[in-house]
């Protein structure tokens, strides 16, 4: 007789996780597709890049050849 009370406690809680990322991947979407956030975010990727290439130039004398990933 446990049995059931058992399945359906996981089932519930099964249900809830469902629930929970179903809420995270809507607001997620939310934010990507924010406009102004994609704005933001590429203006300082581009500020960023700069940043670097402009102290690669500054420092061509100690020339080395990486990467950042």
């Amino acid at each position: 007789m446990e049995m059931p009370t058992i399945l359906s406690r996981v089932f519930v809680e099964i249900q809830s996780q469902a629930e929970k990322e179903t809420r995270i991947i809507i607001l997620l979407r939310k934010i990507v597709a924010n406009p102004y956030l994609n704005l933001l975010v590429g203006l300082s990727l581009l500020y960023t890049s700069g940043l670097d290439a402009w102290y690669e130039l500054q420092t061509i004398d100690r020339f080395h050849v990486g990467t950042h990933h």
